[in-house]
């Protein structure tokens, strides 16, 4: 038998069958009845049959079942004490086994804490240590996922901390455990709406607990206005009724964190605006008189989030967020398909406010004679043109004089408008474009004060802002803005206790949770530290900060925000620093740890004015260490048998020929550098970090080296790889070709100079030369730059590739006879 469950609640499988959970009330519980199918298929007969189930899943016992029973249970189900206390009915902390251990079995807490009974972090052995003996800190948790749900049996709800109050960001969907059942409309499972006597579950004093958890309450209109003060609604706003007053908060609550989705209400049977509007209950009734204490029994004071019609406006003001030259080469303000701005009046900021037209504007074609404050007026007939250039439909534009830090434009568009968009062009002079960027625009009925900063500006209420310009990096150098005909605010006022809505629940004030953005800081000397904060996840604010423990030399604790930072002056190993937050309700300790990090070295350099040495003599080594704050620059030298060196001064002194590796290790013991010296002997002669012997020969009297070019060491056998050295090809120089294994090509060079590492064959070619046709088919070029100092030189100075005669000079007066050697025409390669 296989089932399909509602995976909303239940884990799905693969199954025939099928559950549908609904929320109800029967009797004295409150929990989920569910029905569905079970579909059984023989395995004889093959043949399937279906049956229908009714069932009920118990989620908590309601108060009146409770109290029948007169078990050791409170009223709202818990094991608390009538006081709200966890001590048992003897006044003590133990358990009604008399342990020490919680119900669960557990040593934690009541409050699910390691703490101990005194408030410490400390274990009951004394030790700092955790129960599994490791050092590391309890706490590390995640604070930016640290939400407490709030719970109604199985009903989980998330929650987030706006400001010093902790909401449900979702809206409640479970049934009132008191109040008729016909105050719920249930649109579907997880979507209801209540009445206000639904959601305050037959209570009517404002503040009462409702359906939200115990602990937990049916906002009060003055919650709602906390809120929407951490919005940055003005206390003015706030206090408006029956208004709408608040465009930025709507969808602030809309599209932020809080959730608030546009799912309609329900009204005379049916639901209503959905998708285009919600409603909020409160549990503030509306007063019915002049006394506070008269209740009108029909309204509440509720929110809704629901879109106004944009009203006409007259005045457009475009004003700078940047500074810099103000330019704008066009306005269009369209109104139903027609721009309304077209030759209206426009004013600008300046020494003098005045109506700007071209003789007042720069331009190309114009001459400069006379500067009002930061514009300039030029000479010209304008008899024919008044209107200013931004609003003429030439594009000829505006420019100001000079640099601005807050220049504005203002358009009269000489009656009101309901706009649709506003276009703004950049300014295009001849072939430069000076760009329309960083420009706020505002819109009001009334005319505006440009003179306002942009944050006077945007908490004016009757300005709206629309947008800001931004740098355009398409060919069209053009800004637009779209305006709805709609936009969402934020509605107070009476509503019917009879209209079925929303319902958010905020938790009662409490005793401080405190959770740090980060447990364990390990911060560097010398270097601003990112500030530690400690987010309160409850209900009530913190009215007072504390911190145990004298910080780290050049760290403070701000007392009124609780917040750790500086920069630390000393190193200190890790130690613990525990935070206290109290408000009126009690207060709550966590614990940080902060260890104060020397400056590690991350890079070490040798260097020195010559990687070559003659036995015998002496270098200065020198060592770079990044970085130049590191805490401890101290390293030490390390060599082989062929250098000493003197670990105090650098200076190291050649002992015997051969590569030697030179090593400076960092005392950290994780940074090294090694510097490779080639040590002589005082006849050799070095070329390319190799050190050849001279060989005189007795019959000719020249100087050979001793070995091939490119090899370690003189030929011991014939068959020893390390005398091979380099294979050059004829008249090639020193460019990665004459390697052992290089890559090989069969394009032919036409350059003797080819600049690449490719060896170049030539197999179907009747020639066996490694350039093309004609570049040097007599040879006399490569010869000569083989010469010494020729452009393909591979010798040492003061050496040369031998000539055919050379050779053949030092082997006919060789000792060695059995040795061949013969000319071979002109193969080069």
């Amino acid at each position: 038998m296989t089932w399909d469950y509602n995976t909303d609640s239940l884990q799905p499988n693969h199954s025939k069958g099928d559950i549908v959970f609904m929320g109800v009330f029967a009797n004295v519980y409150i929990g989920n009845k569910f029905s569905g199918t079970l579909e059984i298929k023989s395995n004889i007969t093959g043949k399937k049959e279906s049956y229908k189930i009714i069932g009920f899943a118990r989620v908590s016992i309601s108060k009146s079942k409770a109290n029948k029973d007169g078990d050791d249970k409170n009223k709202d189900g818990s094991d608390k004490n009538k006081d709200g206390s966890d001590k048992n009915k003897d006044g003590s902390d133990k358990n009604k086994d008399g342990s020490d251990k919680n119900k669960d079995g557990s040593d934690k807490n009541k409050d699910g804490s390691d703490k101990n009974k005194d408030g410490s972090d400390k274990n009951k052995d004394g030790s700092d240590k955790n129960k599994d003996g490791s050092d590391k800190n309890k706490d590390t948790i995640n604070s930016h996922d640290y939400h407490k749900e709030m719970s109604v049996g199985f009903a989980k709800y998330k929650t987030k901390v706006f400001g010093e109050q902790l909401w449900t960001v979702e809206n409640m969907r479970h049934y009132p455990s008191a109040a008729p059942m016909k105050g719920v409309h249930a649109k579907d499972e997880d979507l209801k709406f209540y009445n206000w006597n639904a959601a305050m579950n037959t209570k009517t004093k404002a503040g009462s607990q409702g359906i939200c958890a115990s602990g937990w309450r049916i906002p009060t209109d003055a919650d709602w206005k906390k809120l929407e003060g951490y919005f940055y609604m003005s206390q003015a706003q706030q206090n408006k009724n029956n208004a709408y007053r608040g465009k930025e908060q709507a969808a602030l609550l809309h599209e932020g964190s809080f959730n608030a989705e546009l799912l309609g209400f329900y009204q005379d049977g049916e639901m209503k605006k959905v998708g285009e509007e919600t409603y909020f209950v409160s549990s503030t009734s509306t007063s019915a008189g002049a006394s506070a204490k008269d209740k009108d029994t029909t309204h509440f004071i509720g929110r809704k989030i629901a879109p106004v019609p944009i009203l006409p406006k007259r005045f457009v003001l475009i004003k700078q967020s940047l500074p810099g030259v103000l330019a704008i080469g066009e306005v269009e303000v369209i109104s139903n398909g027609v721009n309304v701005a077209l030759h209206k009046s426009v004013q600008n900021s300046g020494a003098n406010t005045y109506i700007l037209d071209t003789s007042k504007t720069p331009s190309l074609s114009q001459t400069h004679t006379i500067s009002t404050g930061n514009y300039t007026i030029s000479t010209g007939n304008h008899a024919n043109t008044k209107s200013s250039n931004i609003v003429d439909g030439t594009k000829l534009g505006f420019k100001s004089y000079s640099i601005l830090n807050d220049g504005w434009v203002m358009i009269d568009l000489g009656s009101k408008y309901t706009i649709n968009n506003i276009k703004i062009q950049d300014l295009t002079e001849g072939d430069v474009v000076t760009p329309a960027k960083g420009l706020v625009v505002f819109l009001s009925s009334e005319s505006i004060d440009g003179n306002q900063t942009l944050q006077q500006l945007k908490d004016n209420p009757k300005v709206d802002i629309v947008g800001i310009t931004a740098l355009q990096f398409a060919a069209n150098q053009g800004h637009e803005f779209l305006l709805s005909e709609t936009e969402l605010d934020l509605w107070r006022g009476d509503m019917l206790k009879t209209t079925k809505t929303s319902v958010r629940c905020l938790q009662d004030d409490t005793k401080p949770l405190i959770v740090p953005t980060k447990v364990e800081n390990n911060i560097i000397i010398n270097k601003p530290m990112e500030p530690i904060k400690f987010v309160n996840y409850a209900s009530g604010g913190v009215n007072k900060w504390s911190i145990s423990h004298q910080l780290p030399s050049g760290l403070v604790f701000d007392k009124q925000k609780g917040i750790i930072s500086g920069t630390p002056t000393k190193i200190l190993s890790r130690n613990k620093y525990v935070v206290t937050a109290s408000n009126s309700h009690g207060s709550t300790q966590t614990g940080v740890y902060i260890a104060v990090l020397p400056i590690l070295v991350d890079d070490i350099k040798i260097s020195s004015t010559s990687d070559t040495l003659v036995i015998g003599e002496s270098a200065q080594l020198h060592v770079t260490i990044s970085p130049n704050d590191a805490s401890n620059k101290k390293f030490s030298w390390e060599v082989d048998d062929k250098v000493s060196i003197n670990q105090s001064t650098g200076e190291v002194t050649a002992l015997k020929a051969g590569l030697s590796t030179i090593r400076a290790i960092a005392h950290n013991g994780i940074v090294v550098d090694e510097f490779e010296m080639l040590i002589t002997d005082p006849h050799a002669v070095i070329f390319n970090k190799k050190s050849y012997k001279m060989i005189l020969s007795e019959k000719t009297g020249r100087v050979w080296l001793d070995r091939n070019l490119g090899a370690s060491e003189a030929c011991k056998t014939l068959t020893d790889l390390n005398c091979y050295g380099d294979y050059y090809q004829w008249g090639r120089g020193k460019d990665g070709h004459q390697a052992m294994f290089p890559r090989r090509v069969g394009t032919l060079a036409n350059s003797i100079t080819p600049n690449n590492a490719n060896f170049i064959t030539n197999p179907g070619s009747e020639t066996t030369d490694w350039v093309a046709h004609s570049v040097d088919d007599s040879g006399d070029s490569r010869t000569l730059a083989w010469s010494d100092t020729g452009v393909n030189d591979i010798c040492p100075k003061g050496y040369s590739v031998p000539t055919f005669e050379e050779l053949d000079h030092e082997y006919q007066r060789s000792t060695y006879t059995k040795l061949g050697f013969e000319k071979l025409g002109s193969e080069k390669t």
